[in-house]
């Protein structure tokens, strides 16, 4: 595997529920995970991630407020913008208004602007 030049790692509050958005949702691959630390690297074709759960412990270096990651935008391209529309939409809780209307409003034009709701909601 090659690796690449720069790779987030993001802090999220809990582990499960991400790789469960990025993995059963998105269509990212596993790469490599620590599972007792809480912690996986994921990839989605050129695009690459690691994500790791907040612990004391961390490089956590000011208090942390949800919603983490605020002021984060990711951009990954991908082939089938209209599916993963779908399946985002899909992962919004019944009573989750605010986020049903940002994402609908939106209609999925931009990736980055969905993916910037979901790592607001998400870690």
């Amino acid at each position: 595997m090659k690796y690449n030049t720069l790779i987030p790692e993001l802090t999220v509050k809990n582990i499960e529920r991400t790789k469960s958005f990025y993995v059963d949702i998105q269509g990212f691959d596993i790469e490599f995970e620590r599972a007792e630390d809480k912690f996986v690297f994921l990839s989605f074709r050129d695009a690459q991630m690691m994500f790791e759960q907040f612990h004391d412990s961390g490089w956590t270096i000011a208090p942390l407020e949800y919603p983490f990651g605020r002021g984060i935008n990711f951009e990954i391209g991908v082939d089938n913008l209209d599916l993963l529309y779908e399946r985002v939409l899909l992962t919004c809780d019944d009573n989750n208004f605010g986020s049903i209307r940002v994402i609908e409003k939106n209609g999925g034009v931009s990736l980055l602007w969905l993916f910037s709701i979901f790592l607001a909601i998400l870690l």
